[in-house]
Parts: C-alpha cells; structure tokens; sequence
C-alpha cells in the first residue's frame, strides 16, 4: 500500500514538472512572436556571440555610409533565425559580457558606460556614469573594459592626456560610488 502512494506522488511531481515546461516554452514561444525577426544585411558582422543560460545571442555591426559610426545589433538566435531585441546607433563599441549584462564603451564619444541587461527575450538599458575626477590623465574617448567583476568596473586606454605623467592607462571605478582611481 505505501510503495502504491510513492509511486502515485512520483508520478504527480512528473506530471507537475512535465506541465511546468510545456507552460515555459509556449510562453517563450509567445514572447518570440512579439518580436521581429532580423535579417543580416550584406557586410554586416558578427562580432560576438554567447550563450546565456539556455539561448544564444549575437552582436553585431554595420556601416551604413551615412555616419562614421559603426550602428550594432543585439539578437537572439534561435535555429537558424534571429530576432531584434536591441540596437546600438552610432557606436564604435568596446564591449565587456558577464552573463546576460553587456557592458557597452562607445569610443570616441563620452566615458560613460552603457549596460544593457538581458532577460530572455527583453532587453533593458541603463548608463553607468563614472567620476573621472581623480584620473585626469586618462582619455574618457578612449576607454577600453578590460575586465568587471562585482566590485569594480576595470578600464584601460591606450590614450593619455598627458605622456610625462606615469599614470594614466589603467583605471578601476567602484561599482557602487562610481569613483575612478589608477592602479
């Protein structure tokens, strides 16, 4: 009789978990319609692409002769079809991944850093503004990410503003104050 109720709850938590996914892919697959698919031009490339928990997505960029600037794109593959979730207009990027955040230094513009956050199929955006005040030396045009972990946000450029001062091509700005300091 107990080896009967066993079987019972172990069938139910299957049928329960079984029930859970089919929900999860409809509602994913119903999130995908929402979204419009995305054709690669010609001359555009695929600079990087990663993987965050069970999808792939793409970054991308092209020229559109109008601007200098390289305009880049954020996709989400699935098979062999991509999806936009986000662009980028007028971006020479250097770019940094931790999972699904994409950290994000146009050069030649600002020293701000943009993040876009990635969640399935969604994309959300926010801009990190730093406090380069106790590194004058370094070129905010310039920057490079050259690593972020959960306290810092490392940077580096090959530009200083002054060449006979030592310091100048590496900094790190604190993740929670936003103060840059060389190292």
């Amino acid at each position: 009789m107990k080896k009967k109720y066993i079987l019972i709850a172990f069938l139910i938590i299957i049928l329960v978990f079984m029930m859970y996914k089919l929900i999860e892919v409809i509602l994913f697959n119903q999130e995908i319609s929402k979204l419009k698919e995305y054709k690669i031009k010609d001359g555009e490339k695929i600079n990087i692409e990663f993987k965050y928990k069970k999808y792939n997505y793409l970054i991308t960029n092209y020229n559109d002769t109008i601007s200098s600037y390289y305009n880049n794109s954020i996709l989400l593959k699935i098979k062999k079809k991509y999806y936009l979730l986000g662009s980028i207009k007028k971006c020479d990027m250097n770019s940094f991944i931790d999972n699904n955040k994409i950290y994000v230094h146009c050069i030649g513009k600002n020293g701000n850093i943009n993040r876009y956050i990635i969640n399935d199929t969604k994309i959300n955006k926010d801009t990190i503004k730093l406090d380069y005040s106790d590194t004058p030396n370094i070129s905010q045009i310039h920057l490079k990410i050259d690593n972020i972990d959960n306290k810092y946000i490392y940077l580096s450029s090959n530009v200083k503003m002054d060449d006979k001062v030592k310091e100048g091509n590496k900094i790190r700005c604190l993740m929670n104050s936003k103060k840059c300091k060389y190292y």
